[in-house]
């Protein structure tokens, strides 16, 4: 496994212990695809979330930082 799937991996199981609803799941998961997840920690607070689901990405990008 390169790094490139074992990065897919991580971010699908982090993703599924955020337990997200199905769409912004897919939507992040789509994101982190396209750009990446430090990328996805600065650009959440302006994306059309639910409130509960920016909340857990503020917390994870504190325990990052």
């Amino acid at each position: 496994m390169n790094d490139k799937e074992k990065g897919q991996m991580l971010c699908r199981q982090l993703l599924e212990l955020l337990e997200l609803p199905k769409g912004e799941e897919q939507q992040l998961r789509l994101f982190i695809e396209e750009h990446s997840i430090q990328q996805l920690l600065e650009a959440y607070p302006s994306m059309n979330l639910a409130e509960d689901t920016k909340a857990k990405l503020e917390t994870i990008s504190e325990l990052l930082t």
